[in-house]
């Protein structure tokens, strides 16, 4: 069984977008329930003014068993909602099919912008 990630409508619906800003797993991978995926730093104000910074910065974490397939966005590349993320499969070695839905996920807000989530570790 195949699954797609996309984008989700954070706050700002459809005119929120997103920065890919760390991949934390690679292709081929397998990812436990619990696993960090990608960290996205996301734009809710959609152009308009806000009262308070209209960025936050999210991870997604996995919460089923899968094997990632493939990334379709790269670090520092932006994403619209609804524009693929990930492919993942239930099985290692499925072939390749159509997806049938979207993996479960967990998105966490990160609070405070620290060196513990950029690239350096």
């Amino acid at each position: 069984m195949f699954l797609v990630l996309t984008m989700p409508a954070f706050g700002g619906g459809a005119r929120a977008t997103g920065l890919a800003a760390r991949l934390h797993a690679e292709p081929g991978q397998p990812l436990r329930r619990g696993d960090p995926l990608i960290d996205l730093v996301v734009d809710v104000s959609g152009g308009l003014a806000r009262d308070c910074p209209p960025v936050s910065t999210n991870r997604i974490i996995v919460q089923e068993a899968l094997w990632l397939r493939q990334f379709h966005v790269l670090p520092g590349e932006r994403i619209k909602p609804g524009d693929r993320i990930a492919s993942f499969s239930v099985e290692r070695d499925a072939p390749d099919e159509p997806p049938v839905r979207e993996p479960r996920i967990e998105i966490a807000t990160i609070l405070s912008h620290s060196d513990w989530w950029s690239e350096a570790e």
